[in-house]
């Protein structure tokens, strides 16, 4: 459309385009905006080395390891769980656990969910051991 626009005036054009930087601009600079903030994620994982992390499959760990979070990532569907405080990152749940057997694992593990923390695009349920 800016080159419709560009043809018509450049007035208009000049218009347009300056709408158009003010709005990538705005979209850069503002987080909530972007679709998944892996960035502060991990970086309050990184705070708490004492917690467990889990996820519905290992095979979205992709983020995790791109902003260099090192620890294991353990899958509750398969694995036992271990550990005191467990931050369970509920990204694409529905596509890999939908029976959430992942959860049952947690309330027969004897884990309760405390509390929920959500980053832009992704939900952290946090158990606690009873």
């Amino acid at each position: 459309y800016l080159l419709i626009l560009a043809l018509s005036s450049p007035k208009i054009a000049r218009l347009a385009i300056a709408t158009q930087l003010i709005f990538l601009i705005l979209f850069w600079f503002t987080p909530r905006l972007h679709k998944e903030d892996w960035r502060s994620l991990v970086g309050e994982l990184s705070l708490k080395p004492d917690t467990t992390v889990a996820m519905p499959s290992r095979a979205q760990i992709a983020p995790l390891r791109y902003y260099e979070f090192e620890r294991n990532v353990i899958e509750p569907s398969r694995e036992a769980i271990i550990g005191g405080e467990v931050y369970y990152v509920k990204y694409v749940e529905d596509l890999f656990d939908p029976q959430r057997l992942g959860q049952e694992n947690f309330a027969k593990s004897g884990y309760t969910n405390t509390r929920q923390v959500v980053y832009p695009g992704i939900q952290v349920d946090i158990y606690e051991k009873n």
